[in-house]
């Protein structure tokens, strides 16, 4: 069997991390590492899309087998990072403060930690400092997406195929787009936080799975598309600041450098750089390419 394995894509959740790591730690040059969340989430719509593509073309999608696969994957990591933070909070807070991080660890139980900062001050504020569970509510927005489009996308697949699809898809994500840009004027904390303006970055994300199965067997265009993709997501973490209408129309420009990024993360040379970043080489990269491709054959014929 093919492996699906990507390396380059695990060379950009590192950029993604190290973006969200430097920013928090106040380096002046990072100021905009927090669309590290933008991109994890265009990465979680590929591969999440891929999944149940994959497994609906081979007749083997299990609600109960996709659930219980996210649950082994997010719970023991999240339920060591919830009692580390509590244990530290409980050893260098106010009461007070613990009373939130309390409040904050079962919302974060729940999926639902989004809302609860959304109706506290903005990620941006200096009261995140004492906000150690503040990174759980880009958690609860994936979870939430977990739980919808799973549904969505079989029903759409059983009874659309795939021109209903991606235009469902199309539709849905542009309208995420003009959500999150007229909540902006309205509600910024709301636009940040919920899901209705973040399900472009998953959109975007799921359409790359069709993208990515229909390549041009030309490695080398792969290039170009790939140095415009890095270009944009550095663009975008080293000039983009807390002062940033965000997200909105400016989100765009890290959300499709992730994309292209995916979508020519096959790049012979360039690509093989962020493979690197796992100890993936030139030959995963190499490995990667061709299983796209033959994996683009068995996906044409699954509509």
């Amino acid at each position: 069997m093919q492996s699906n394995y990507r390396p380059d894509i695990d060379g950009l959740r590192a950029i993604a991390v190290l973006s969200v790591l430097l920013f928090h730690a106040g380096f002046e040059d990072f100021g905009g590492g927090f669309v590290g969340v933008d991109i994890f989430f265009v990465i979680s719509g590929f591969l999440i899309t891929r999944l149940i593509l994959t497994d609906l073309d081979r007749d083997r999608f299990s609600f109960v087998q996709f659930y219980g696969r996210r649950m082994r994957r997010l719970f023991p990591a999240f339920f060591v990072a919830v009692f580390a933070c509590f244990v530290l909070s409980v050893l260098l807070f106010l009461p007070e403060d613990l009373d939130r991080v309390g409040k904050s660890t079962v919302f974060a139980s729940f999926s639902a930690a989004n809302f609860l900062f959304w109706g506290e001050a903005g990620y941006f504020d200096s009261d995140a400092l004492t906000k150690p569970l503040l990174h759980t509510w880009s958690l609860s927005v994936e979870e939430q997406f977990y739980l919808l489009w799973p549904a969505t996308l079989v029903v759409l697949n059983r009874f659309g195929g795939e021109r209903v699809t991606l235009a469902v898809l199309t539709i849905t994500s542009v309208l995420s787009l003009v959500i999150a840009e007229r909540w902006l004027q309205v509600d910024a904390p709301g636009a940040f936080f919920l899901l209705p303006s973040r399900i472009v970055e998953f959109g975007i994300g799921a359409l790359m799975v069709w993208a990515v199965r229909r390549q041009p067997r030309n490695e080398l265009s792969f290039e170009p598309i790939f140095a415009a993709g890095i270009a944009a997501v550095m663009h975008s973490v080293l000039t983009y600041s807390e002062d940033t209408l965000f997200p909105g129309l400016t989100a765009l420009v890290p959300r499709i450098g992730s994309a292209l990024l995916i979508y020519a993360g096959g790049a012979r040379y360039l690509g093989t750089e962020l493979a690197r970043e796992t100890g993936g080489g030139t030959a995963a990269g190499s490995r990667q390419a061709e299983g796209a491709r033959q994996e683009g054959g068995r996906f044409r014929q699954y509509s």
